[in-house]
């Protein structure tokens, strides 16, 4: 892991995370009657928060679960979901 500075989710101030990138590995399986065969995988880019935000005071889970894709950064309003379900063709009461 490797430490770095990114912006905040939720303020977009700079803080330090520790960040480990994309990797590609592979796993070979050998059969009877399939003979050998590689597959290939990535793993997931993981960042691991050191500290709480000190500018806006979020928790070291709340911003990790950011970063890591886990958590919507804004909650859509129901205006935007009834535009969103309008323009694909479904009109209802929300």
């Amino acid at each position: 892991m490797k430490e770095t500075i990114v912006t905040c989710p939720f303020c977009s101030k700079e803080i330090t995370v520790n960040y480990s990138p994309s990797i590609r590995y592979s796993k070979t399986e050998i059969t009877a009657t399939l003979g050998r065969r590689t597959k290939w995988f990535h793993t997931k880019e993981r960042y691991e928060t050191i500290e709480d935000c000190p500018n806006c005071h979020k928790s070291k889970k709340e911003i990790q679960k950011a970063l890591n894709g886990e958590m919507l950064m804004k909650p859509k309003s129901k205006e935007d979901l009834k535009r969103q379900l309008e323009e694909l063709g479904l009109s209802g009461k929300l």
